[in-house]
């Protein structure tokens, strides 16, 4: 049975993403009970900006929101892994980023689109492992697809579907709400990123 040596990763956010960290935080924490040994600790980027140690440690950082040391690592990223949607992020070495823009109201339901087909496809994946029995930790991805389980739970309850953004993201019939967009559009964002990418940003699939 593989076990995973435990890896702390600091989230650093702004303001505007304080939220999305948080929240990313508690999908961390649900990966960590399912047996992925993830520390992840919120860090706000003025905080950061003055933490000489935290800048010079070794352990893994995600610069979540736009700011000055968000923009350096999102440039020296050697490929971005996800660019649409208004949302942008990729890695070199132990530092990531993931930036935002605001997307107009049509952009937002085909990210709402795209979202729903992708965490569908995940719970039905999920689905069939449970149903099979698997030992998580047996093989990689069978522990990362129970894994993701508690994203899937998390996302699809206030939905990223079309329809949610109807009956959830309306402030009136004819108007999305700005602010309840720029919400979800990050909350997909870090959820994307935990259900695709963690683990290879984490390096567990060199252990």
């Amino acid at each position: 049975m593989t076990e995973f040596q435990q890896k702390n990763l600091v989230i650093v956010h702004n303001d505007d993403t304080k939220q999305s960290a948080e929240f990313l935080i508690g999908l961390i924490g649900n990966m960590a009970n399912a047996g992925l040994p993830i520390n992840a600790q919120p860090m706000h980027e003025k905080v950061y900006a003055d933490n000489i140690e935290v800048k010079n440690a070794k352990q893994k950082i995600l610069f979540l929101g736009n700011f000055p040391e968000s923009k350096i690592a999102i440039e020296n990223t050697v490929s971005l892994l996800f660019d649409r949607f208004g949302i942008r992020y990729g890695w070199n070495g132990n530092r990531a980023a993931m930036t935002f823009k605001k997307i107009p109201e049509d952009r937002f339901k085909a990210l709402a689109d795209f979202a729903e087909k992708e965490f569908s496809h995940e719970e039905n994946v999920i689905k069939t492992v449970d149903k099979k029995g698997l030992d998580p930790r047996k093989h990689f991805d069978d522990f990362k697809t129970r894994a993701i389980g508690a994203i899937v739970a998390a996302m699809l309850p206030p939905t990223l579907s079309t329809a949610a953004a109807s009956s959830f993201m309306l402030t009136n019939k004819n108007k999305l709400d700005a602010k309840q967009m720029m919400v979800q559009q990050q909350r997909f964002a870090v959820a994307y990123f935990s259900m695709k990418h963690l683990n290879d940003f984490m390096g567990f699939k060199d252990e």
